[in-house]
């Protein structure tokens, strides 16, 4: 079935330092279905920047449906194609939430560099901020 090009354990051979984007996971390696046709044209029109009217984006569906992908291959189309190039962060919301609660715990740590503020700055300074799994921080 569909399923093998979707398992969410990332490995990290592909994974940009920066970005955290699986370069493997682009719009054309997507399998579209049915199911799934709607989520890809809006991705597409998010990834080139044309999507304003859909923003925050949220996807959702079940488990092997494309979710985490479509994410990587909107984050991978924009640094390739938007100029100039914007800054991409992808992350899990575990992640986010994790860098959250550090941030937290730290603060008040360093004086030169509060923790908050580097969190805030990590997150306000990108242009396309991907979030999966976002159901997590319910």
């Amino acid at each position: 079935g569909m399923q093998g090009s979707f398992t969410p354990g990332v490995t990290g051979s592909c994974r940009d330092p920066v970005t955290h984007l699986n370069s493997n996971d682009t719009f054309d390696a997507f399998i579209q279905g049915d199911s799934n046709r709607c989520a890809r044209t809006v991705a597409v029109a998010v990834a080139e920047g044309s999507g304003r009217d859909y923003n925050p984006l949220c996807i959702y569906g079940g488990s092997g449906w494309g979710k985490t992908h479509l994410l990587h291959a909107i984050g991978n189309y924009a640094v390739q194609n938007q100029k100039p190039r914007p800054r991409v962060l992808y992350v899990t919301s575990e992640e986010f939430t994790n860098d959250f609660i550090e941030s937290i715990r730290t603060s008040g740590q360093d004086n030169e560099d509060p923790a908050m503020e580097k969190f805030y700055r990590k997150y306000r300074e990108v242009d396309v901020l991907l979030i999966d799994d976002i159901k997590f921080l319910g």
